[in-house]
């Protein structure tokens, strides 16, 4: 069998996300600076500055909380002075400790992301907790945000839940945002996707670029409010603005598809681009297809094998796969089937099925890794259980065979079947092809044509010619010789040899078509240069007749030597006697010219008989969106 492999188009996936860590760094100084310098001149020069400073200090060292929380804000952000995050926690502290609410929540930030402190989520609850006890808004996020994860408490959705809610409705963008992602996954309160819309789009509306996003995703999904991709754009568009690499992927993918704008491969790549250069690995996935495909931008395989690699190293799946489809290739990358293998194995053992499909044909060619038909089998499986179409095909093909596992029709047929209802055409022939010789299933020719019709409307060359063959014979459908002509010639122009051969003798006995010699002997002469042996009889009886062509003894002795090489059992005797009508210089002309004859490559994978030719090629290209 010959296999080839397949490149994997990943679309937009679209994923909501909880933001950072649930908590916020400090807010600007706020209070008594603000006081200090309200009547400086505006902007403040350097002096006022310095005196504005040295007042906040002097008012802190006399114990004000409200200027030793904004002193240690000015040293965690380098106001004024050189940033020192000790020097920060310290005066937090001591606001801390007189019970100032907004020292405390800054106070927990610094022990929550180990800044002036040894990291301690433990004693960075404790303080979010003292704050969030007292209304602030920010400490209740934070605080939130730690029992959501099981950070220094016990992880608890329902208290996360509580400690949102306090904060989103004081008006808090982040809580609501981080509250509208517990009612969109269910965590400690029922699924609500509704609710879930509603607190999202409060934080939207205040600018929050992650909420922004997700209401945007449950636009685009119809969750919780109408599918609307009009609305699905515009709040993608407002995060993307912003910088949010998700929003950026998710508004490319928008533009790919043409949801809720004309499709636009240039602009998807340019958002793709955007979310890519922030690190996003879909994005650089994405990105890596575009160049790959020249969608919206050159075709470039080197800047695809470029993108697909970041994405790759981060363990992205779909661009491991891709990787290893351009090393596979060549393509962008020097030809390297190893490694090739070595991509498509990390894509596998994640469970993608067009990776495993395309690991198990490298184990059937034995390219990049020893030749194992167990392994193909194996990932065939693995692949096929998913319910990829290609994997169930081609599974079933290697039971029909009997490659790598024991023969067996029944099995061949229900990896078929569980292909041909997703659409395969080799499936659908090939299940044809089994209801024909009543293997593995019942015989019943009505079921053999239901099947190979499928096949052959989708353009399958070989289910064309056994539908056509039905035809002929009356078996499954009525008896029909135009209809049977029709279906020969759709598979014959396609260069499918047993149906030129066929298409050939209804055009010499005038059966669904006016009687022709001349047509017999061109689908004939075409089928016979491909080697088929009952074509080369064929040709060598016109040649000898002189029907459809001109009498010919030498090129009549000529196809016959072929056909007798190739197993027709009529040949021999129709070899013998034209002989006898040559002369030896004719014999010795007809058998030098069929030892030179080479046939030509045929165009369709060839089988064993007409009514049962099974497909055995594998397909090249999948552009299934791939979550």
């Amino acid at each position: 069998m010959k296999g080839l492999s397949l490149a994997v188009l990943v679309v937009g996936l679209l994923i909501p996300v909880l933001s950072g860590t649930g908590c916020r760094l400090p807010q600007k100084i706020e209070k008594a600076e603000k006081e200090i310098i309200k009547a400086a001149p505006q902007p403040p020069t350097k002096e006022a500055k310095q005196k504005a400073l040295a007042e906040l200090v002097k008012a802190a060292e006399a114990g004000n909380p409200s200027a030793q929380c904004n002193l240690g804000v000015a040293f965690a952000e380098g106001q004024g002075v050189s940033q020192d995050y000790k020097e920060a926690a310290k005066w937090y502290a001591k606001a801390a400790e007189q019970g100032y609410a907004p020292a405390q929540c800054d106070l927990g930030v610094s022990f929550h992301l180990g800044q002036g402190v040894p990291q301690n989520y433990k004693e960075a609850a404790k303080w979010y907790t003292k704050a969030a006890e007292q209304g602030d808004a920010q400490a209740q996020n934070n605080l939130g945000g730690l029992s959501a994860k099981g950070l220094g408490v016990p992880q608890d959705y329902k208290e996360a839940l509580k400690w949102f809610r306090k904060a989103a409705e004081q008006g808090d963008a982040e809580a609501q945002s981080n509250l509208g992602r517990l009612f969109l996954l269910g965590q400690g309160v029922s699924q609500d996707y509704k609710a879930a819309a509603k607190w999202y789009a409060k934080a939207a509306e205040q600018g929050d670029a992650q909420a922004q996003n997700n209401l945007g995703l449950l636009f685009h999904l119809g969750q919780g409010v109408p599918q609307d991709y009009k609305e699905a754009l515009k709040w993608y568009t407002k995060a993307a603005e912003q910088g949010y690499a998700l929003a950026q992927f998710n508004l490319g993918a928008l533009f790919a598809k043409g949801q809720g704008v004309s499709q636009d491969y240039k602009e998807a790549a340019r958002w793709f681009r955007k979310a890519a250069e922030q690190g996003d690995a879909k994005a650089q996935g994405n990105l890596g297809v575009a160049f790959a495909e020249g969608q919206g931008v050159s075709q470039d395989y080197k800047e695809a094998a470029k993108w697909f690699r970041k994405a790759a190293e981060q363990g992205y799946a779909q661009a491991q796969c891709n990787l290893g489809h351009l090393f596979e290739k060549g393509q962008g990358v020097p030809q390297d089937y190893k490694e090739a293998a070595n991509w498509y194995t990390k894509a596998a053992e994640q469970g993608l099925p067009p990776a495993q499909f395309n690991l198990g044909v490298l184990f059937l060619l034995g390219q990049g890794v020893p030749q194992d038909d167990k392994q193909v089998a194996q990932w065939f499986r693995k692949a096929a259980e998913q319910g990829y179409p290609l994997a169930q095909y081609n599974l079933g093909l290697i039971f029909h065979e009997g490659q790598g596992v024991p023969q067996d029709y029944k099995e061949a047929a229900q990896w078929y079947r569980k292909a041909a209802e997703q659409g395969n055409a080799e499936a659908q022939c090939n299940l044809g092809g089994l209801f024909t010789k009543g293997q593995g299933v019942s015989q019943n020719h009505k079921e053999a044509a239901k099947w190979y019709r499928k096949a052959a409307e989708q353009g399958n060359a070989v289910a064309q010619s056994n539908l056509a063959l039905l035809f002929a014979k009356g078996q499954g459908v009525p008896h029909d010789d135009k209809e049977a002509a029709q279906w020969f010639r759709k598979a014959a122009e396609q260069g499918y040899a047993q149906a030129q051969s066929s298409l050939a003798m209804l055009f010499g006995l005038g059966q669904g078509v006016p009687q022709d010699y001349k047509e017999s002997a061109k689908w004939c002469a075409k089928a016979a240069e491909q080697g088929l042996a009952e074509a080369q009889f064929g040709l060598g009886a016109l040649f000898a007749d002189g029907l459809g062509v001109p009498q010919d003894y030498v090129q009549a002795l000529m196809w016959f030597n072929l056909a007798a090489a190739g197993g027709d059992q009529d040949a021999p005797k129709a070899r013998d006697d034209i002989a006898q009508r040559m002369t030896r210089e004719q014999i010795a002309l007809a058998k030098e010219l069929a030892a030179k004859w080479k046939p030509s490559k045929p165009e369709i994978p060839q089988g064993v008989k007409s009514d049962t030719v099974f497909s055995t090629r594998y397909l090249s290209k999948n552009r299934e969106p791939i979550p």
